[in-house]
């Protein structure tokens, strides 16, 4: 399955970008979610796995998140494996 989604923010890119780089933002911008977990690499680069719970209805998501493309200031792109 194949899912994009697309956010314009209307706030200054130097706002985003310090509220999107603190871990502890996380759950004000993803729905649902219960805890996050640094599994491996630099946190923002290239290649930086983490593990997220969601918790969606009663049911519980879990996912490995892995950074794919990073260019802080412009453009991130993320691929999500499902275990749930």
């Amino acid at each position: 399955m194949k899912y994009t989604r697309e956010i314009t923010i209307e706030k200054s890119r130097a706002e985003v970008i310090s509220k999107f780089d603190n871990f502890d933002n996380l759950k004000e911008w993803m729905r649902g979610l219960q805890s996050y977990e640094h599994l491996s690499g630099e946190p923002g680069e290239v290649g930086a796995k983490s593990k997220l719970i969601f918790l969606m209805g009663r049911r519980e998501i879990d996912m490995i998140e892995t950074n794919r493309i990073s260019k802080f200031s412009t453009l991130f792109h993320f691929f999500y494996n499902l275990f749930s």
